[in-house]
């Protein structure tokens, strides 16, 4: 018997199979620190879909209007998306630390808008 598969919310799915999560019933796990203003999300999106970070999803902050957090599936994915991003995560436990070269760049941004 052959599988039949097909796409639905971004994903490729087995027909027939039921969806099921490891974590059904635990909080969603959220990053802050590697959240971004509304307006770079379809600019983040097609990053995201581009790389291929399946496990990765964003999301509106529910306490600041016009951010958007990063929803993470495990700590793989999350490690994997801040590294792309040029984060380090020096804590292990999902805190944040900016890279020479994020900083850098935050720091040229900055003084040309003085």
């Amino acid at each position: 018997m052959s599988r039949r598969f097909y796409y639905k919310d971004g994903k490729v799915v087995e027909r027939g199979v039921a969806e099921s999560s490891a974590r059904a019933g635990t909080p969603d796990h959220v990053s802050d620190s590697l959240g971004f203003g509304k307006r770079q999300l379809a600019e983040m999106e097609a990053d995201r879909k581009a790389n291929g970070f399946g496990g990765i999803e964003f999301v509106p902050d529910p306490q600041v209007e016009g951010f958007c957090q990063v929803k993470y599936a495990s700590s793989s994915d999350y490690d994997r998306y801040a590294r792309h991003r040029g984060f380090v995560n020096a804590t292990g436990v999902g805190g944040v630390i900016v890279s020479v070269e994020e900083l850098n760049r935050a720091k040229e941004i900055v003084s040309r808008t003085k």
